[in-house]
């Protein structure tokens, strides 16, 4: 298979990586496994990068999926943007299809799920749904306990499930599936929407393999795994280690990245079969190596940048981006951690944006004109090209551990700044959500629920009106956690 072309996104995260420095050891092992044959005993297809916020995972993979780019592979690298195992296999499948490798059969098999999806939501959706007076099937009961007890490992939900009937929510169910089941036109289309995982993971692997067969490694990189673990572990690891829902090919190999261990429930069986590579801290070489490849040499100012970073790499990063030349430059004692980072942000209302646009869950070139002064507003590519502002397919955002330092300044020293923000940014949203609604056919917002980007456009309004008026917020956000449930 020749080597694809590298698109623009891609040619310039390599050029803001050509610098990338310290971590020899874990890109000498990844970089050796791909050397080995997929159908070979040594070979490792299922990795495990494990450390706190800011030690440079989401860098590290990103590194490695560079790595199996070179050596032939076709990769797909998922976030915390996917909420569920479907919005997974849609992930990969789009990411797939931009390097050449489309998952056809499924596409096609999503595209129908979703269409069966929307006749049943169509017929069946309003209130009064669930009032039928049949009882429980056995199978049906078991269901609702399982999901009660999963629901009981959540925050918020786990305090209110052991006041529900498992065998009324049960009951709900089996009603449920039997009107859908008598809604649409044949048994396979009720098996479909009601089962899509069940019915879609065994065509997704079968389009997999065809690839798989076409290409050298399809490499999978989940990142942010202690966000989506909770509702992928179960999918992944039957998929990963089981054959339940297809055969997975030789040569695909899969790596999480998070910062916890693995779920024992789901893993603990086949740690035997998981590399796990843990980051810490840099080591003293390794920042030496990083403020040597930005051009920091003078002793003093190596030794402050260390103090004061504790050698976080991000921190480190931060702390030599403008290349200072003596400690004065690094930090002043009177200073907060977040003014030693912008101290180097001469310009004042750039100083203010980088500061602002750590509000938003995500950045885009709207979202940071509603938030920069007038004599700022052209400065969103130096915004982008800030250390610890990293692309995440297409769409901005902070480093966690930057960001969380950024919103207690602001939180503290801005108080009415930080409403005033977040109600700014809750408006935008508000406006982006409504045009989605304006462009569904009329009836659709019994439905909207299950539409991932006015669920994403709800979820961060949502978030942005219980920053900006918690008190004022808290009741109509209640109310979308009721319908989202129901």
């Amino acid at each position: 298979m020749a080597q694809r072309r590298l698109t623009r996104q891609e040619l310039s995260r390599q050029r803001r990586e050509g610098g990338f420095v310290g971590r020899r050891r874990e890109l000498d092992v990844f970089r050796e496994n791909l050397a080995r044959d997929p159908q070979g005993e040594e070979f490792r297809y299922l990795f495990h990068v494990r450390g706190n916020g800011g030690v440079g995972k989401s860098s590290l993979i990103r590194r490695w999926e560079r790595q199996a780019v070179e050596h032939g592979a076709v990769t797909a690298v998922l976030g915390d943007e996917v909420h569920d195992v479907i919005e997974a296999m849609e992930a990969v499948a789009v990411r797939l299809r931009r390097q050449g490798a489309p998952l056809k059969d499924f596409e096609a098999k999503l595209a129908e799920y979703r269409q069966r999806r929307h006749e049943a939501e169509r017929e069946l959706g309003g209130p009064g749904v669930l009032d039928a007076a049949e009882g429980p099937s056995p199978g049906g009961l078991v269901a609702a306990q399982a999901g009660l007890m999963a629901a009981g490992a959540l925050p918020v939900v786990g305090a209110v499930a052991g006041a529900v009937d498992p065998a009324a929510v049960a009951a709900g169910v089996d009603r449920l599936r039997s009107r859908i089941a008598g809604r649409l036109r044949g048994s396979d289309d009720a098996r479909l929407v009601l089962s899509p995982v069940r019915l879609l993971t065994p065509v997704f692997l079968g389009d997999l393999a065809e690839v798989a067969r076409k290409w050298p490694l399809v490499a999978l990189f989940f990142d942010v795994y202690e966000r989506t673990g909770s509702v992928l572990d179960a999918w992944l690891r039957e998929v990963i280690c089981e054959e339940t829902l297809g055969s997975l090919e030789a040569n695909v190999l899969i790596v999480l990245s998070g910062q916890g261990p693995l779920h024992e429930r789901h893993w603990g069986d086949w740690r035997t079969e998981i590399t796990e590579v843990a980051l810490d801290i840099f080591s003293e070489q390794e920042a030496h190596e990083l403020l040597g490849a930005r051009g920091v040499h003078d002793p003093a100012t190596v030794e402050m940048v260390l103090r004061l970073s504790g050698r976080l790499p991000v921190l480190v990063d931060m702390l030599a981006h403008p290349r200072p030349t003596s400690p004065g430059e690094v930090a002043d004692p009177a200073e907060t951690a977040v003014d030693r980072f912008l101290k180097w942000v001469d310009d004042p209302d750039r100083r203010t944006v980088a500061l602002a646009c750590a509000l938003p869950l995500h950045l885009d070139e709207d979202v940071y004109r509603s938030l920069a002064p007038e004599a700022a507003a052209d400065a969103y590519a130096w915004l982008r090209g800030l250390p610890f502002v990293g692309d995440h397919e297409g769409r901005y955002r902070y480093h966690a551990t930057v960001r969380a330092l950024m919103l207690r300044h602001q939180r503290r020293h801005f108080p009415s700044g930080w409403a005033e923000l977040h109600a700014r940014l809750a408006e935008l949203l508000a406006g982006r959500r409504e045009a989605v609604e304006a462009d569904r056919t009329p009836g659709w917002r019994s439905g909207h629920w299950n539409v991932a980007e006015w669920r994403q456009l709800r979820h961060d309004e949502s978030y942005h009106l219980l920053c900006a008026r918690p008190a004022a917020a808290l009741r109509g956000v209640l109310a979308d956690v009721a319908s989202a449930c129901d």
